[in-house]
């Protein structure tokens, strides 16, 4: 948080925030201070709380908070043939004025939309937005199963000794994951002027808002009032949302687009996981284990979020996935 922003009520002054003025710090501030040591300086300069100072910044001040609301639900159920289903539920709704600061690397490690910091440094209740992670909907599944196959089960119960070592004893271990997507938050590669970190000409800090913002205009060309496009992910790749509702705010005005997106998200989890083994006595004094496990067993692709910067050439595209692809592995293990 920067604590020397420039008042929004000077915003209006537009392009005249950079005029020259004498500068009455002159004198008191070493020349090597090519900004507040020059005989002249922006007007801009003189009306933030702190002109004496390019810039006064708090990391992770306590002026920000966050509501969590969540519906859990759990249910189990036990089989009396070896098995145990479990079933796990969460409706969630979380918000506030507090975020993730490192956007970039929750977006490449979680598909979290990237929101990175504060647009207004004077208005933190104007922050308040959905959380980038905000979850509304997360089903697991998990569930393992002893096969109802060999000696006195349902199927083959008269089994002898070397057809049991093979078809009994298997069982199924599986989790299933349906998770809705992150949100999107919109923001500028490049920043504004009111955001920007070096005033016209100068070689400094110079009205440092915070992050840059774009506006939504619902009745934009091609808007119409609403940003999805319908079809599946697979085939908005090259245009996830409508783009045409976002642009760029002026110069010496902050973006009405809130911190992050009400409306659009990125794509969800749906995965499978799965896993069949077996464990065979021999002999009495050796147990020999075999398992065959598979990650992502459909081999689903999950796509990351679109990007979101509405100022770049990739603007609205998807360019990588964030799961992996279908994992299969075999193992075997001896026990004595």
């Amino acid at each position: 948080i920067n604590h020397d922003q420039l008042p929004n009520q000077y915003n209006s002054m537009g392009s005249d925030l950079f005029t020259k003025v004498p500068n009455p710090l002159y004198g008191l501030v070493p020349a090597k201070n090519a900004i507040l040591g020059s005989p002249t300086i922006g007007k801009g300069y003189l009306l933030k709380p702190h002109p004496q100072y390019l810039s006064m910044t708090e990391d992770s001040p306590n002026i920000a908070g966050s509501s969590y609301q969540a519906l859990q639900v759990r249910v189990e159920e036990r089989f009396r043939s070896a098995g145990v289903l479990l079933v796990s539920y969460t409706h969630a709704h979380l918000q506030g004025t507090a975020d993730v600061l490192t956007g970039y690397l929750e977006t490449s490690r979680f598909g979290v939309g990237g929101a990175s910091g504060v647009q207004d440094n004077n208005n933190i209740a104007g922050e308040q937005s959905l959380s980038s992670f905000d979850v509304p909907n997360r089903l697991v599944v998990s569930y393992t199963l002893g096969l109802p196959v060999g000696r006195g089960k349902w199927l083959l119960s008269n089994a002898n000794g070397f057809v049991n070592r093979i078809v009994g004893d298997w069982k199924l271990n599986g989790i299933y994951t349906a998770q809705s997507g992150f949100p999107l938050a919109f923001q500028y590669s490049s920043a504004n002027t009111l955001q920007t970190n070096f005033a016209a000409g100068d070689a400094g800090p110079g009205l440092p808002a915070g992050v840059s913002r774009p506006d939504f205009v619902p009745n934009a060309t091609g808007c119409a009032n609403n940003k999805s496009i319908s079809g599946s992910p697979k085939n908005k790749l090259t245009k996830y949302f409508n783009t045409a509702c976002f642009v760029k705010s002026s110069e010496f005005a902050y973006g009405n687009e809130p911190r992050v997106d009400p409306d659009l998200r990125a794509e969800g989890i749906n995965n499978f996981d799965f896993s069949l083994g077996k464990s065979v006595s021999i002999e009495g004094r050796f147990n020999f284990e075999f398992r065959a496990e598979s990650f992502n067993l459909l081999n689903r692709t999950q796509f990351a979020p679109p990007n979101a910067q509405v100022d770049v050439a990739t603007y609205g595209t998807v360019a990588t996935q964030i799961n992996q692809p279908r994992l299969l592995q075999l193992s075997g293990r001896i026990n004595f």
